[in-house]
């Protein structure tokens, strides 16, 4: 290889990894046969990103008794919900604060609130007593934080985002999880309901210039009665009275009001 001459090498029928990533160089190292004379350059022109497969970013919620959601009802404040998130790509913020970002989308008419810190420690953060662990080690509740002010959280009606500072990493299959406080919906949601969605929607620059948004993850779960994709928003009955009539229980029609459950 010369200043004249060049070679082209094609690599074929790669087996491209289930994780994504998001912008960035590659990188080509070449050697002799006995492991000397080491040669690496990386790729230019075109910086390349993929999207992570179906299936490798995992997000669900907690459904475990005692575990929050203490304040289920319609319109009740300061409910607790914790989130598991699994990231199918690895974050950066390569250069600044707010180069990478992941953002919870919570179904339309809940709240988010940015909370004090509890006892010094962030408000984002589970504790490690949550009985959906048992006695599991370890636990996989790794938490957002970048140590002080916000934690790196911001809030916006339906939206908790955490913005990653300058130099901040969470790497691809990074367990976390996650405590919201939020004020409920002011009407009944069931669990079947198509606007009843949670999302998280990763976004980075990664070593570009401009951000990458990979499409967003909606929450699901397989058969596991102490994880779900949502939660039920339940009503209230109010000013009801039970009669007995006939040998059966009757209910006062004109003393109901809506019920939602599950």
């Amino acid at each position: 290889m010369t200043a004249e001459v060049s070679h082209t090498l094609v690599i074929s029928q790669l087996k491209m990894p289930p994780r994504g990533f998001f912008a960035s160089r590659l990188g080509l190292e070449l050697r002799k046969p006995d492991d000397t004379k080491p040669d690496y350059i990386e790729t230019s022109g075109d910086f390349i990103w993929k999207q992570p497969q179906d299936g490798s970013s995992v997000a669900k919620l907690v459904n475990y008794y005692g575990d929050g959601d203490n304040r289920p009802f319609k319109g009740d404040e300061r409910n607790l919900i914790y989130v598991k998130i699994l990231l199918g790509a690895t974050l950066y913020s390569n250069v600044q604060q707010g180069d990478a970002t992941m953002k919870l989308v919570l179904p339309t008419g809940y709240r988010c609130i940015r909370d004090l810190d509890i006892d010094g420690n962030s408000p984002w953060r589970a504790p490690d007593i949550l009985g959906v662990f048992g006695d599991q080690i370890p636990q996989g509740t790794g938490s957002p934080d970048e140590g002080s002010g916000t934690r790196g959280w911001s809030v916006a009606n339906n939206t908790c985002l955490f913005n990653l500072r300058q130099n901040g990493v969470i790497y691809a299959g990074s367990a976390l999880t996650v405590r919201l406080t939020v004020d409920n919906p002011e009407v009944p949601k069931t669990r079947s309901d198509d606007s009843n969605r949670w999302q998280v929607v990763l976004k980075s620059k990664g070593s570009h210039q401009y951000h990458v948004e990979f499409p967003p993850v909606f929450f699901a779960t397989q058969n596991d009665d102490h994880w779900c994709n949502n939660k039920a928003v339940l009503g209230r009955i109010t000013d009801t009275k039970l009669g007995l009539r006939d040998g059966e229980v009757r209910r006062s029609e004109e003393h109901t009001s809506e019920l939602q459950s599950p």
